[in-house]
């Protein structure tokens, strides 16, 4: 669900596709939502455990982005040498 709000959000406040924005539409909503249906009924996990997954969720999602710009200057300084 976060990755899918990463990509559907720039989209509509942009209104420009993003790459991911269809994989987000199609799949990760759709199963995103199902499954915190199906989490939230029939787990016994308290509000705890579910602020944790989203905190690791989060913090993944942070590391790919900071691993993306990096990458991105890392490129950019060779390609100005």
């Amino acid at each position: 669900m976060i990755s899918a709000i990463g990509h559907v959000a720039p989209a509509i406040a942009t209104r420009q596709y993003n790459p991911g924005l269809w994989t987000a539409l199609i799949l990760f909503l759709p199963v995103g939502g199902w499954s915190w249906h199906v989490i939230g009924t029939a787990s016994e996990a308290s509000w705890e455990a579910h602020a944790i997954g989203v905190g690791v969720a989060l913090a993944v999602h942070a590391a790919i982005v900071v691993h993306v710009f990096r990458r991105i200057a890392r490129l950019t300084t060779k390609g100005a040498a």
